[in-house]
């Protein structure tokens, strides 16, 4: 699911990004996935994914 969302934000807006970022305290509570699009107007982040520990 990740990926694919990754790839229809890049068909759809070419600025965007895509990542990852540790929730809690070094991860200790799992990890959110990103995309960033910059190009959007206004520009906003999607949350794709949340995997908790």
């Amino acid at each position: 699911m990740y990926a694919d969302a990754v790839v229809a934000g890049r068909r759809r807006w070419r600025g965007c990004r895509a990542g990852r970022m540790p929730l809690g305290l070094d991860g200790v509570l799992g990890i959110a996935e990103y995309v960033i699009v910059a190009d959007a107007g206004p520009p906003h982040i999607v949350l794709t994914h949340v995997q908790l520990c």
